[in-house]
Parts: C-alpha cells; structure tokens; sequence
C-alpha cells in the first residue's frame, strides 16, 4: 500500500499510438497508392502497429500484476470487462502487424494483393483505436467510478497531511 501502481503510467504508450495511428496510415497507404511514397514506407506503419502491440503486451502484464490489489475494492465482473477489450485490442493489433507484414512481404510478388493487405492492415488501425479508447474509458471507470484507486489508497493515521480538496486552499 502506498506504492503508486506502474499500470496506469505503461497503458499511456499503446492508447496513444493507437489513436495517432489511424490517420498516419491513411496518409501512407494513399501516398503510396498515388506513387509519392515508396511501397516501403508502409514499414513505417508496421513498426508503430508493432510498438502498440508491445506496449498493449507491457501494459496487460502490469495490469495483471495490479489485478490482486485491486480485486480488494472492485467487483470483479468491471476488472473482467477492462481486460476483455485489452484483448481485444491486443488481436486487433496483432492482425493488423500481421496484414502489415504480409503487404510488406508481397509487395514485389504481388502488387494488387500487397495493396489490399495495406487497406486491410489500415482498416484495422481504426478498430485498434476504438478498442484502446473502449480500453482506457473501463480502465477509467475502473479508477473514478468504482474505486480502484482506493487500492492504493495511504492506511489512516500514516503521519502524512492529505492534500486540500480541489477548490479548498489553505490559509
């Protein structure tokens, strides 16, 4: 107890790159599909899908490591609901690395294939960003509305002065 969670801190990482990325993939994929971009630009793309997913990876470990504090103060079922749309999050990216990779791939092989993949790969961006927004709005919920906080809340009586309320100051 007393100890701020690392949770909360890692889950900032794959939302935002998930929010961001929706519109650099558009960008891209028609860049590249009107010929001012190289087809291997989309390595861009891949590579911040890739990072999402690794930080969607660090996030669920921490949030798996915070579970037992916070099973203590919350119902279960919200805890269940909050790690339900991390996964899928987690799938969403992990197909659209996967359509990534397999665009890059075939890019010399199979131009029109190599294509589809990339629209695929930038639809799913989109799907990525609503699930981590669905993601972080649980985890939210989790904090401000059922009390997960209260986990790390300090024990009564541990010498320290709590801080004013918001809009009270001292005198």
């Amino acid at each position: 107890m007393g100890e701020l969670p690392l949770h909360p801190a890692i889950v900032h990482i794959p939302v935002g790159i998930a929010v961001v990325l929706p519109i650099a993939a558009v960008f891209v994929a028609v860049a590249v599909w009107k010929g001012r971009m190289e087809p291997r630009a989309w390595l861009i793309i891949a590579f911040f899908q890739g990072a999402a997913l690794l930080g969607g990876w660090a996030s669920m470990q921490t949030g798996e490591e915070e579970e037992e504090n916070v099973e203590g103060v919350v119902d279960e079922s919200h805890i269940e609901e909050h790690e339900n749309l991390a996964k899928l999050f987690m799938a969403l990216t992990a197909a659209g690395v996967a359509a990534s990779i397999a665009s890059l791939v075939l890019q010399q092989k199979n131009e029109k294939a190599s294509r589809l993949l990339m629209a695929g790969a930038a639809a799913l961006t989109f799907a990525s960003a609503g699930a981590a927004i669905a993601t972080g709005h649980e985890g939210g919920e989790l904090v401000y509305k059922h009390g997960a906080a209260g986990a790390y809340a300090l024990p009564p009586g541990d010498g320290r002065v709590p801080a004013a309320p918001p809009g009270e100051h001292e005198e």
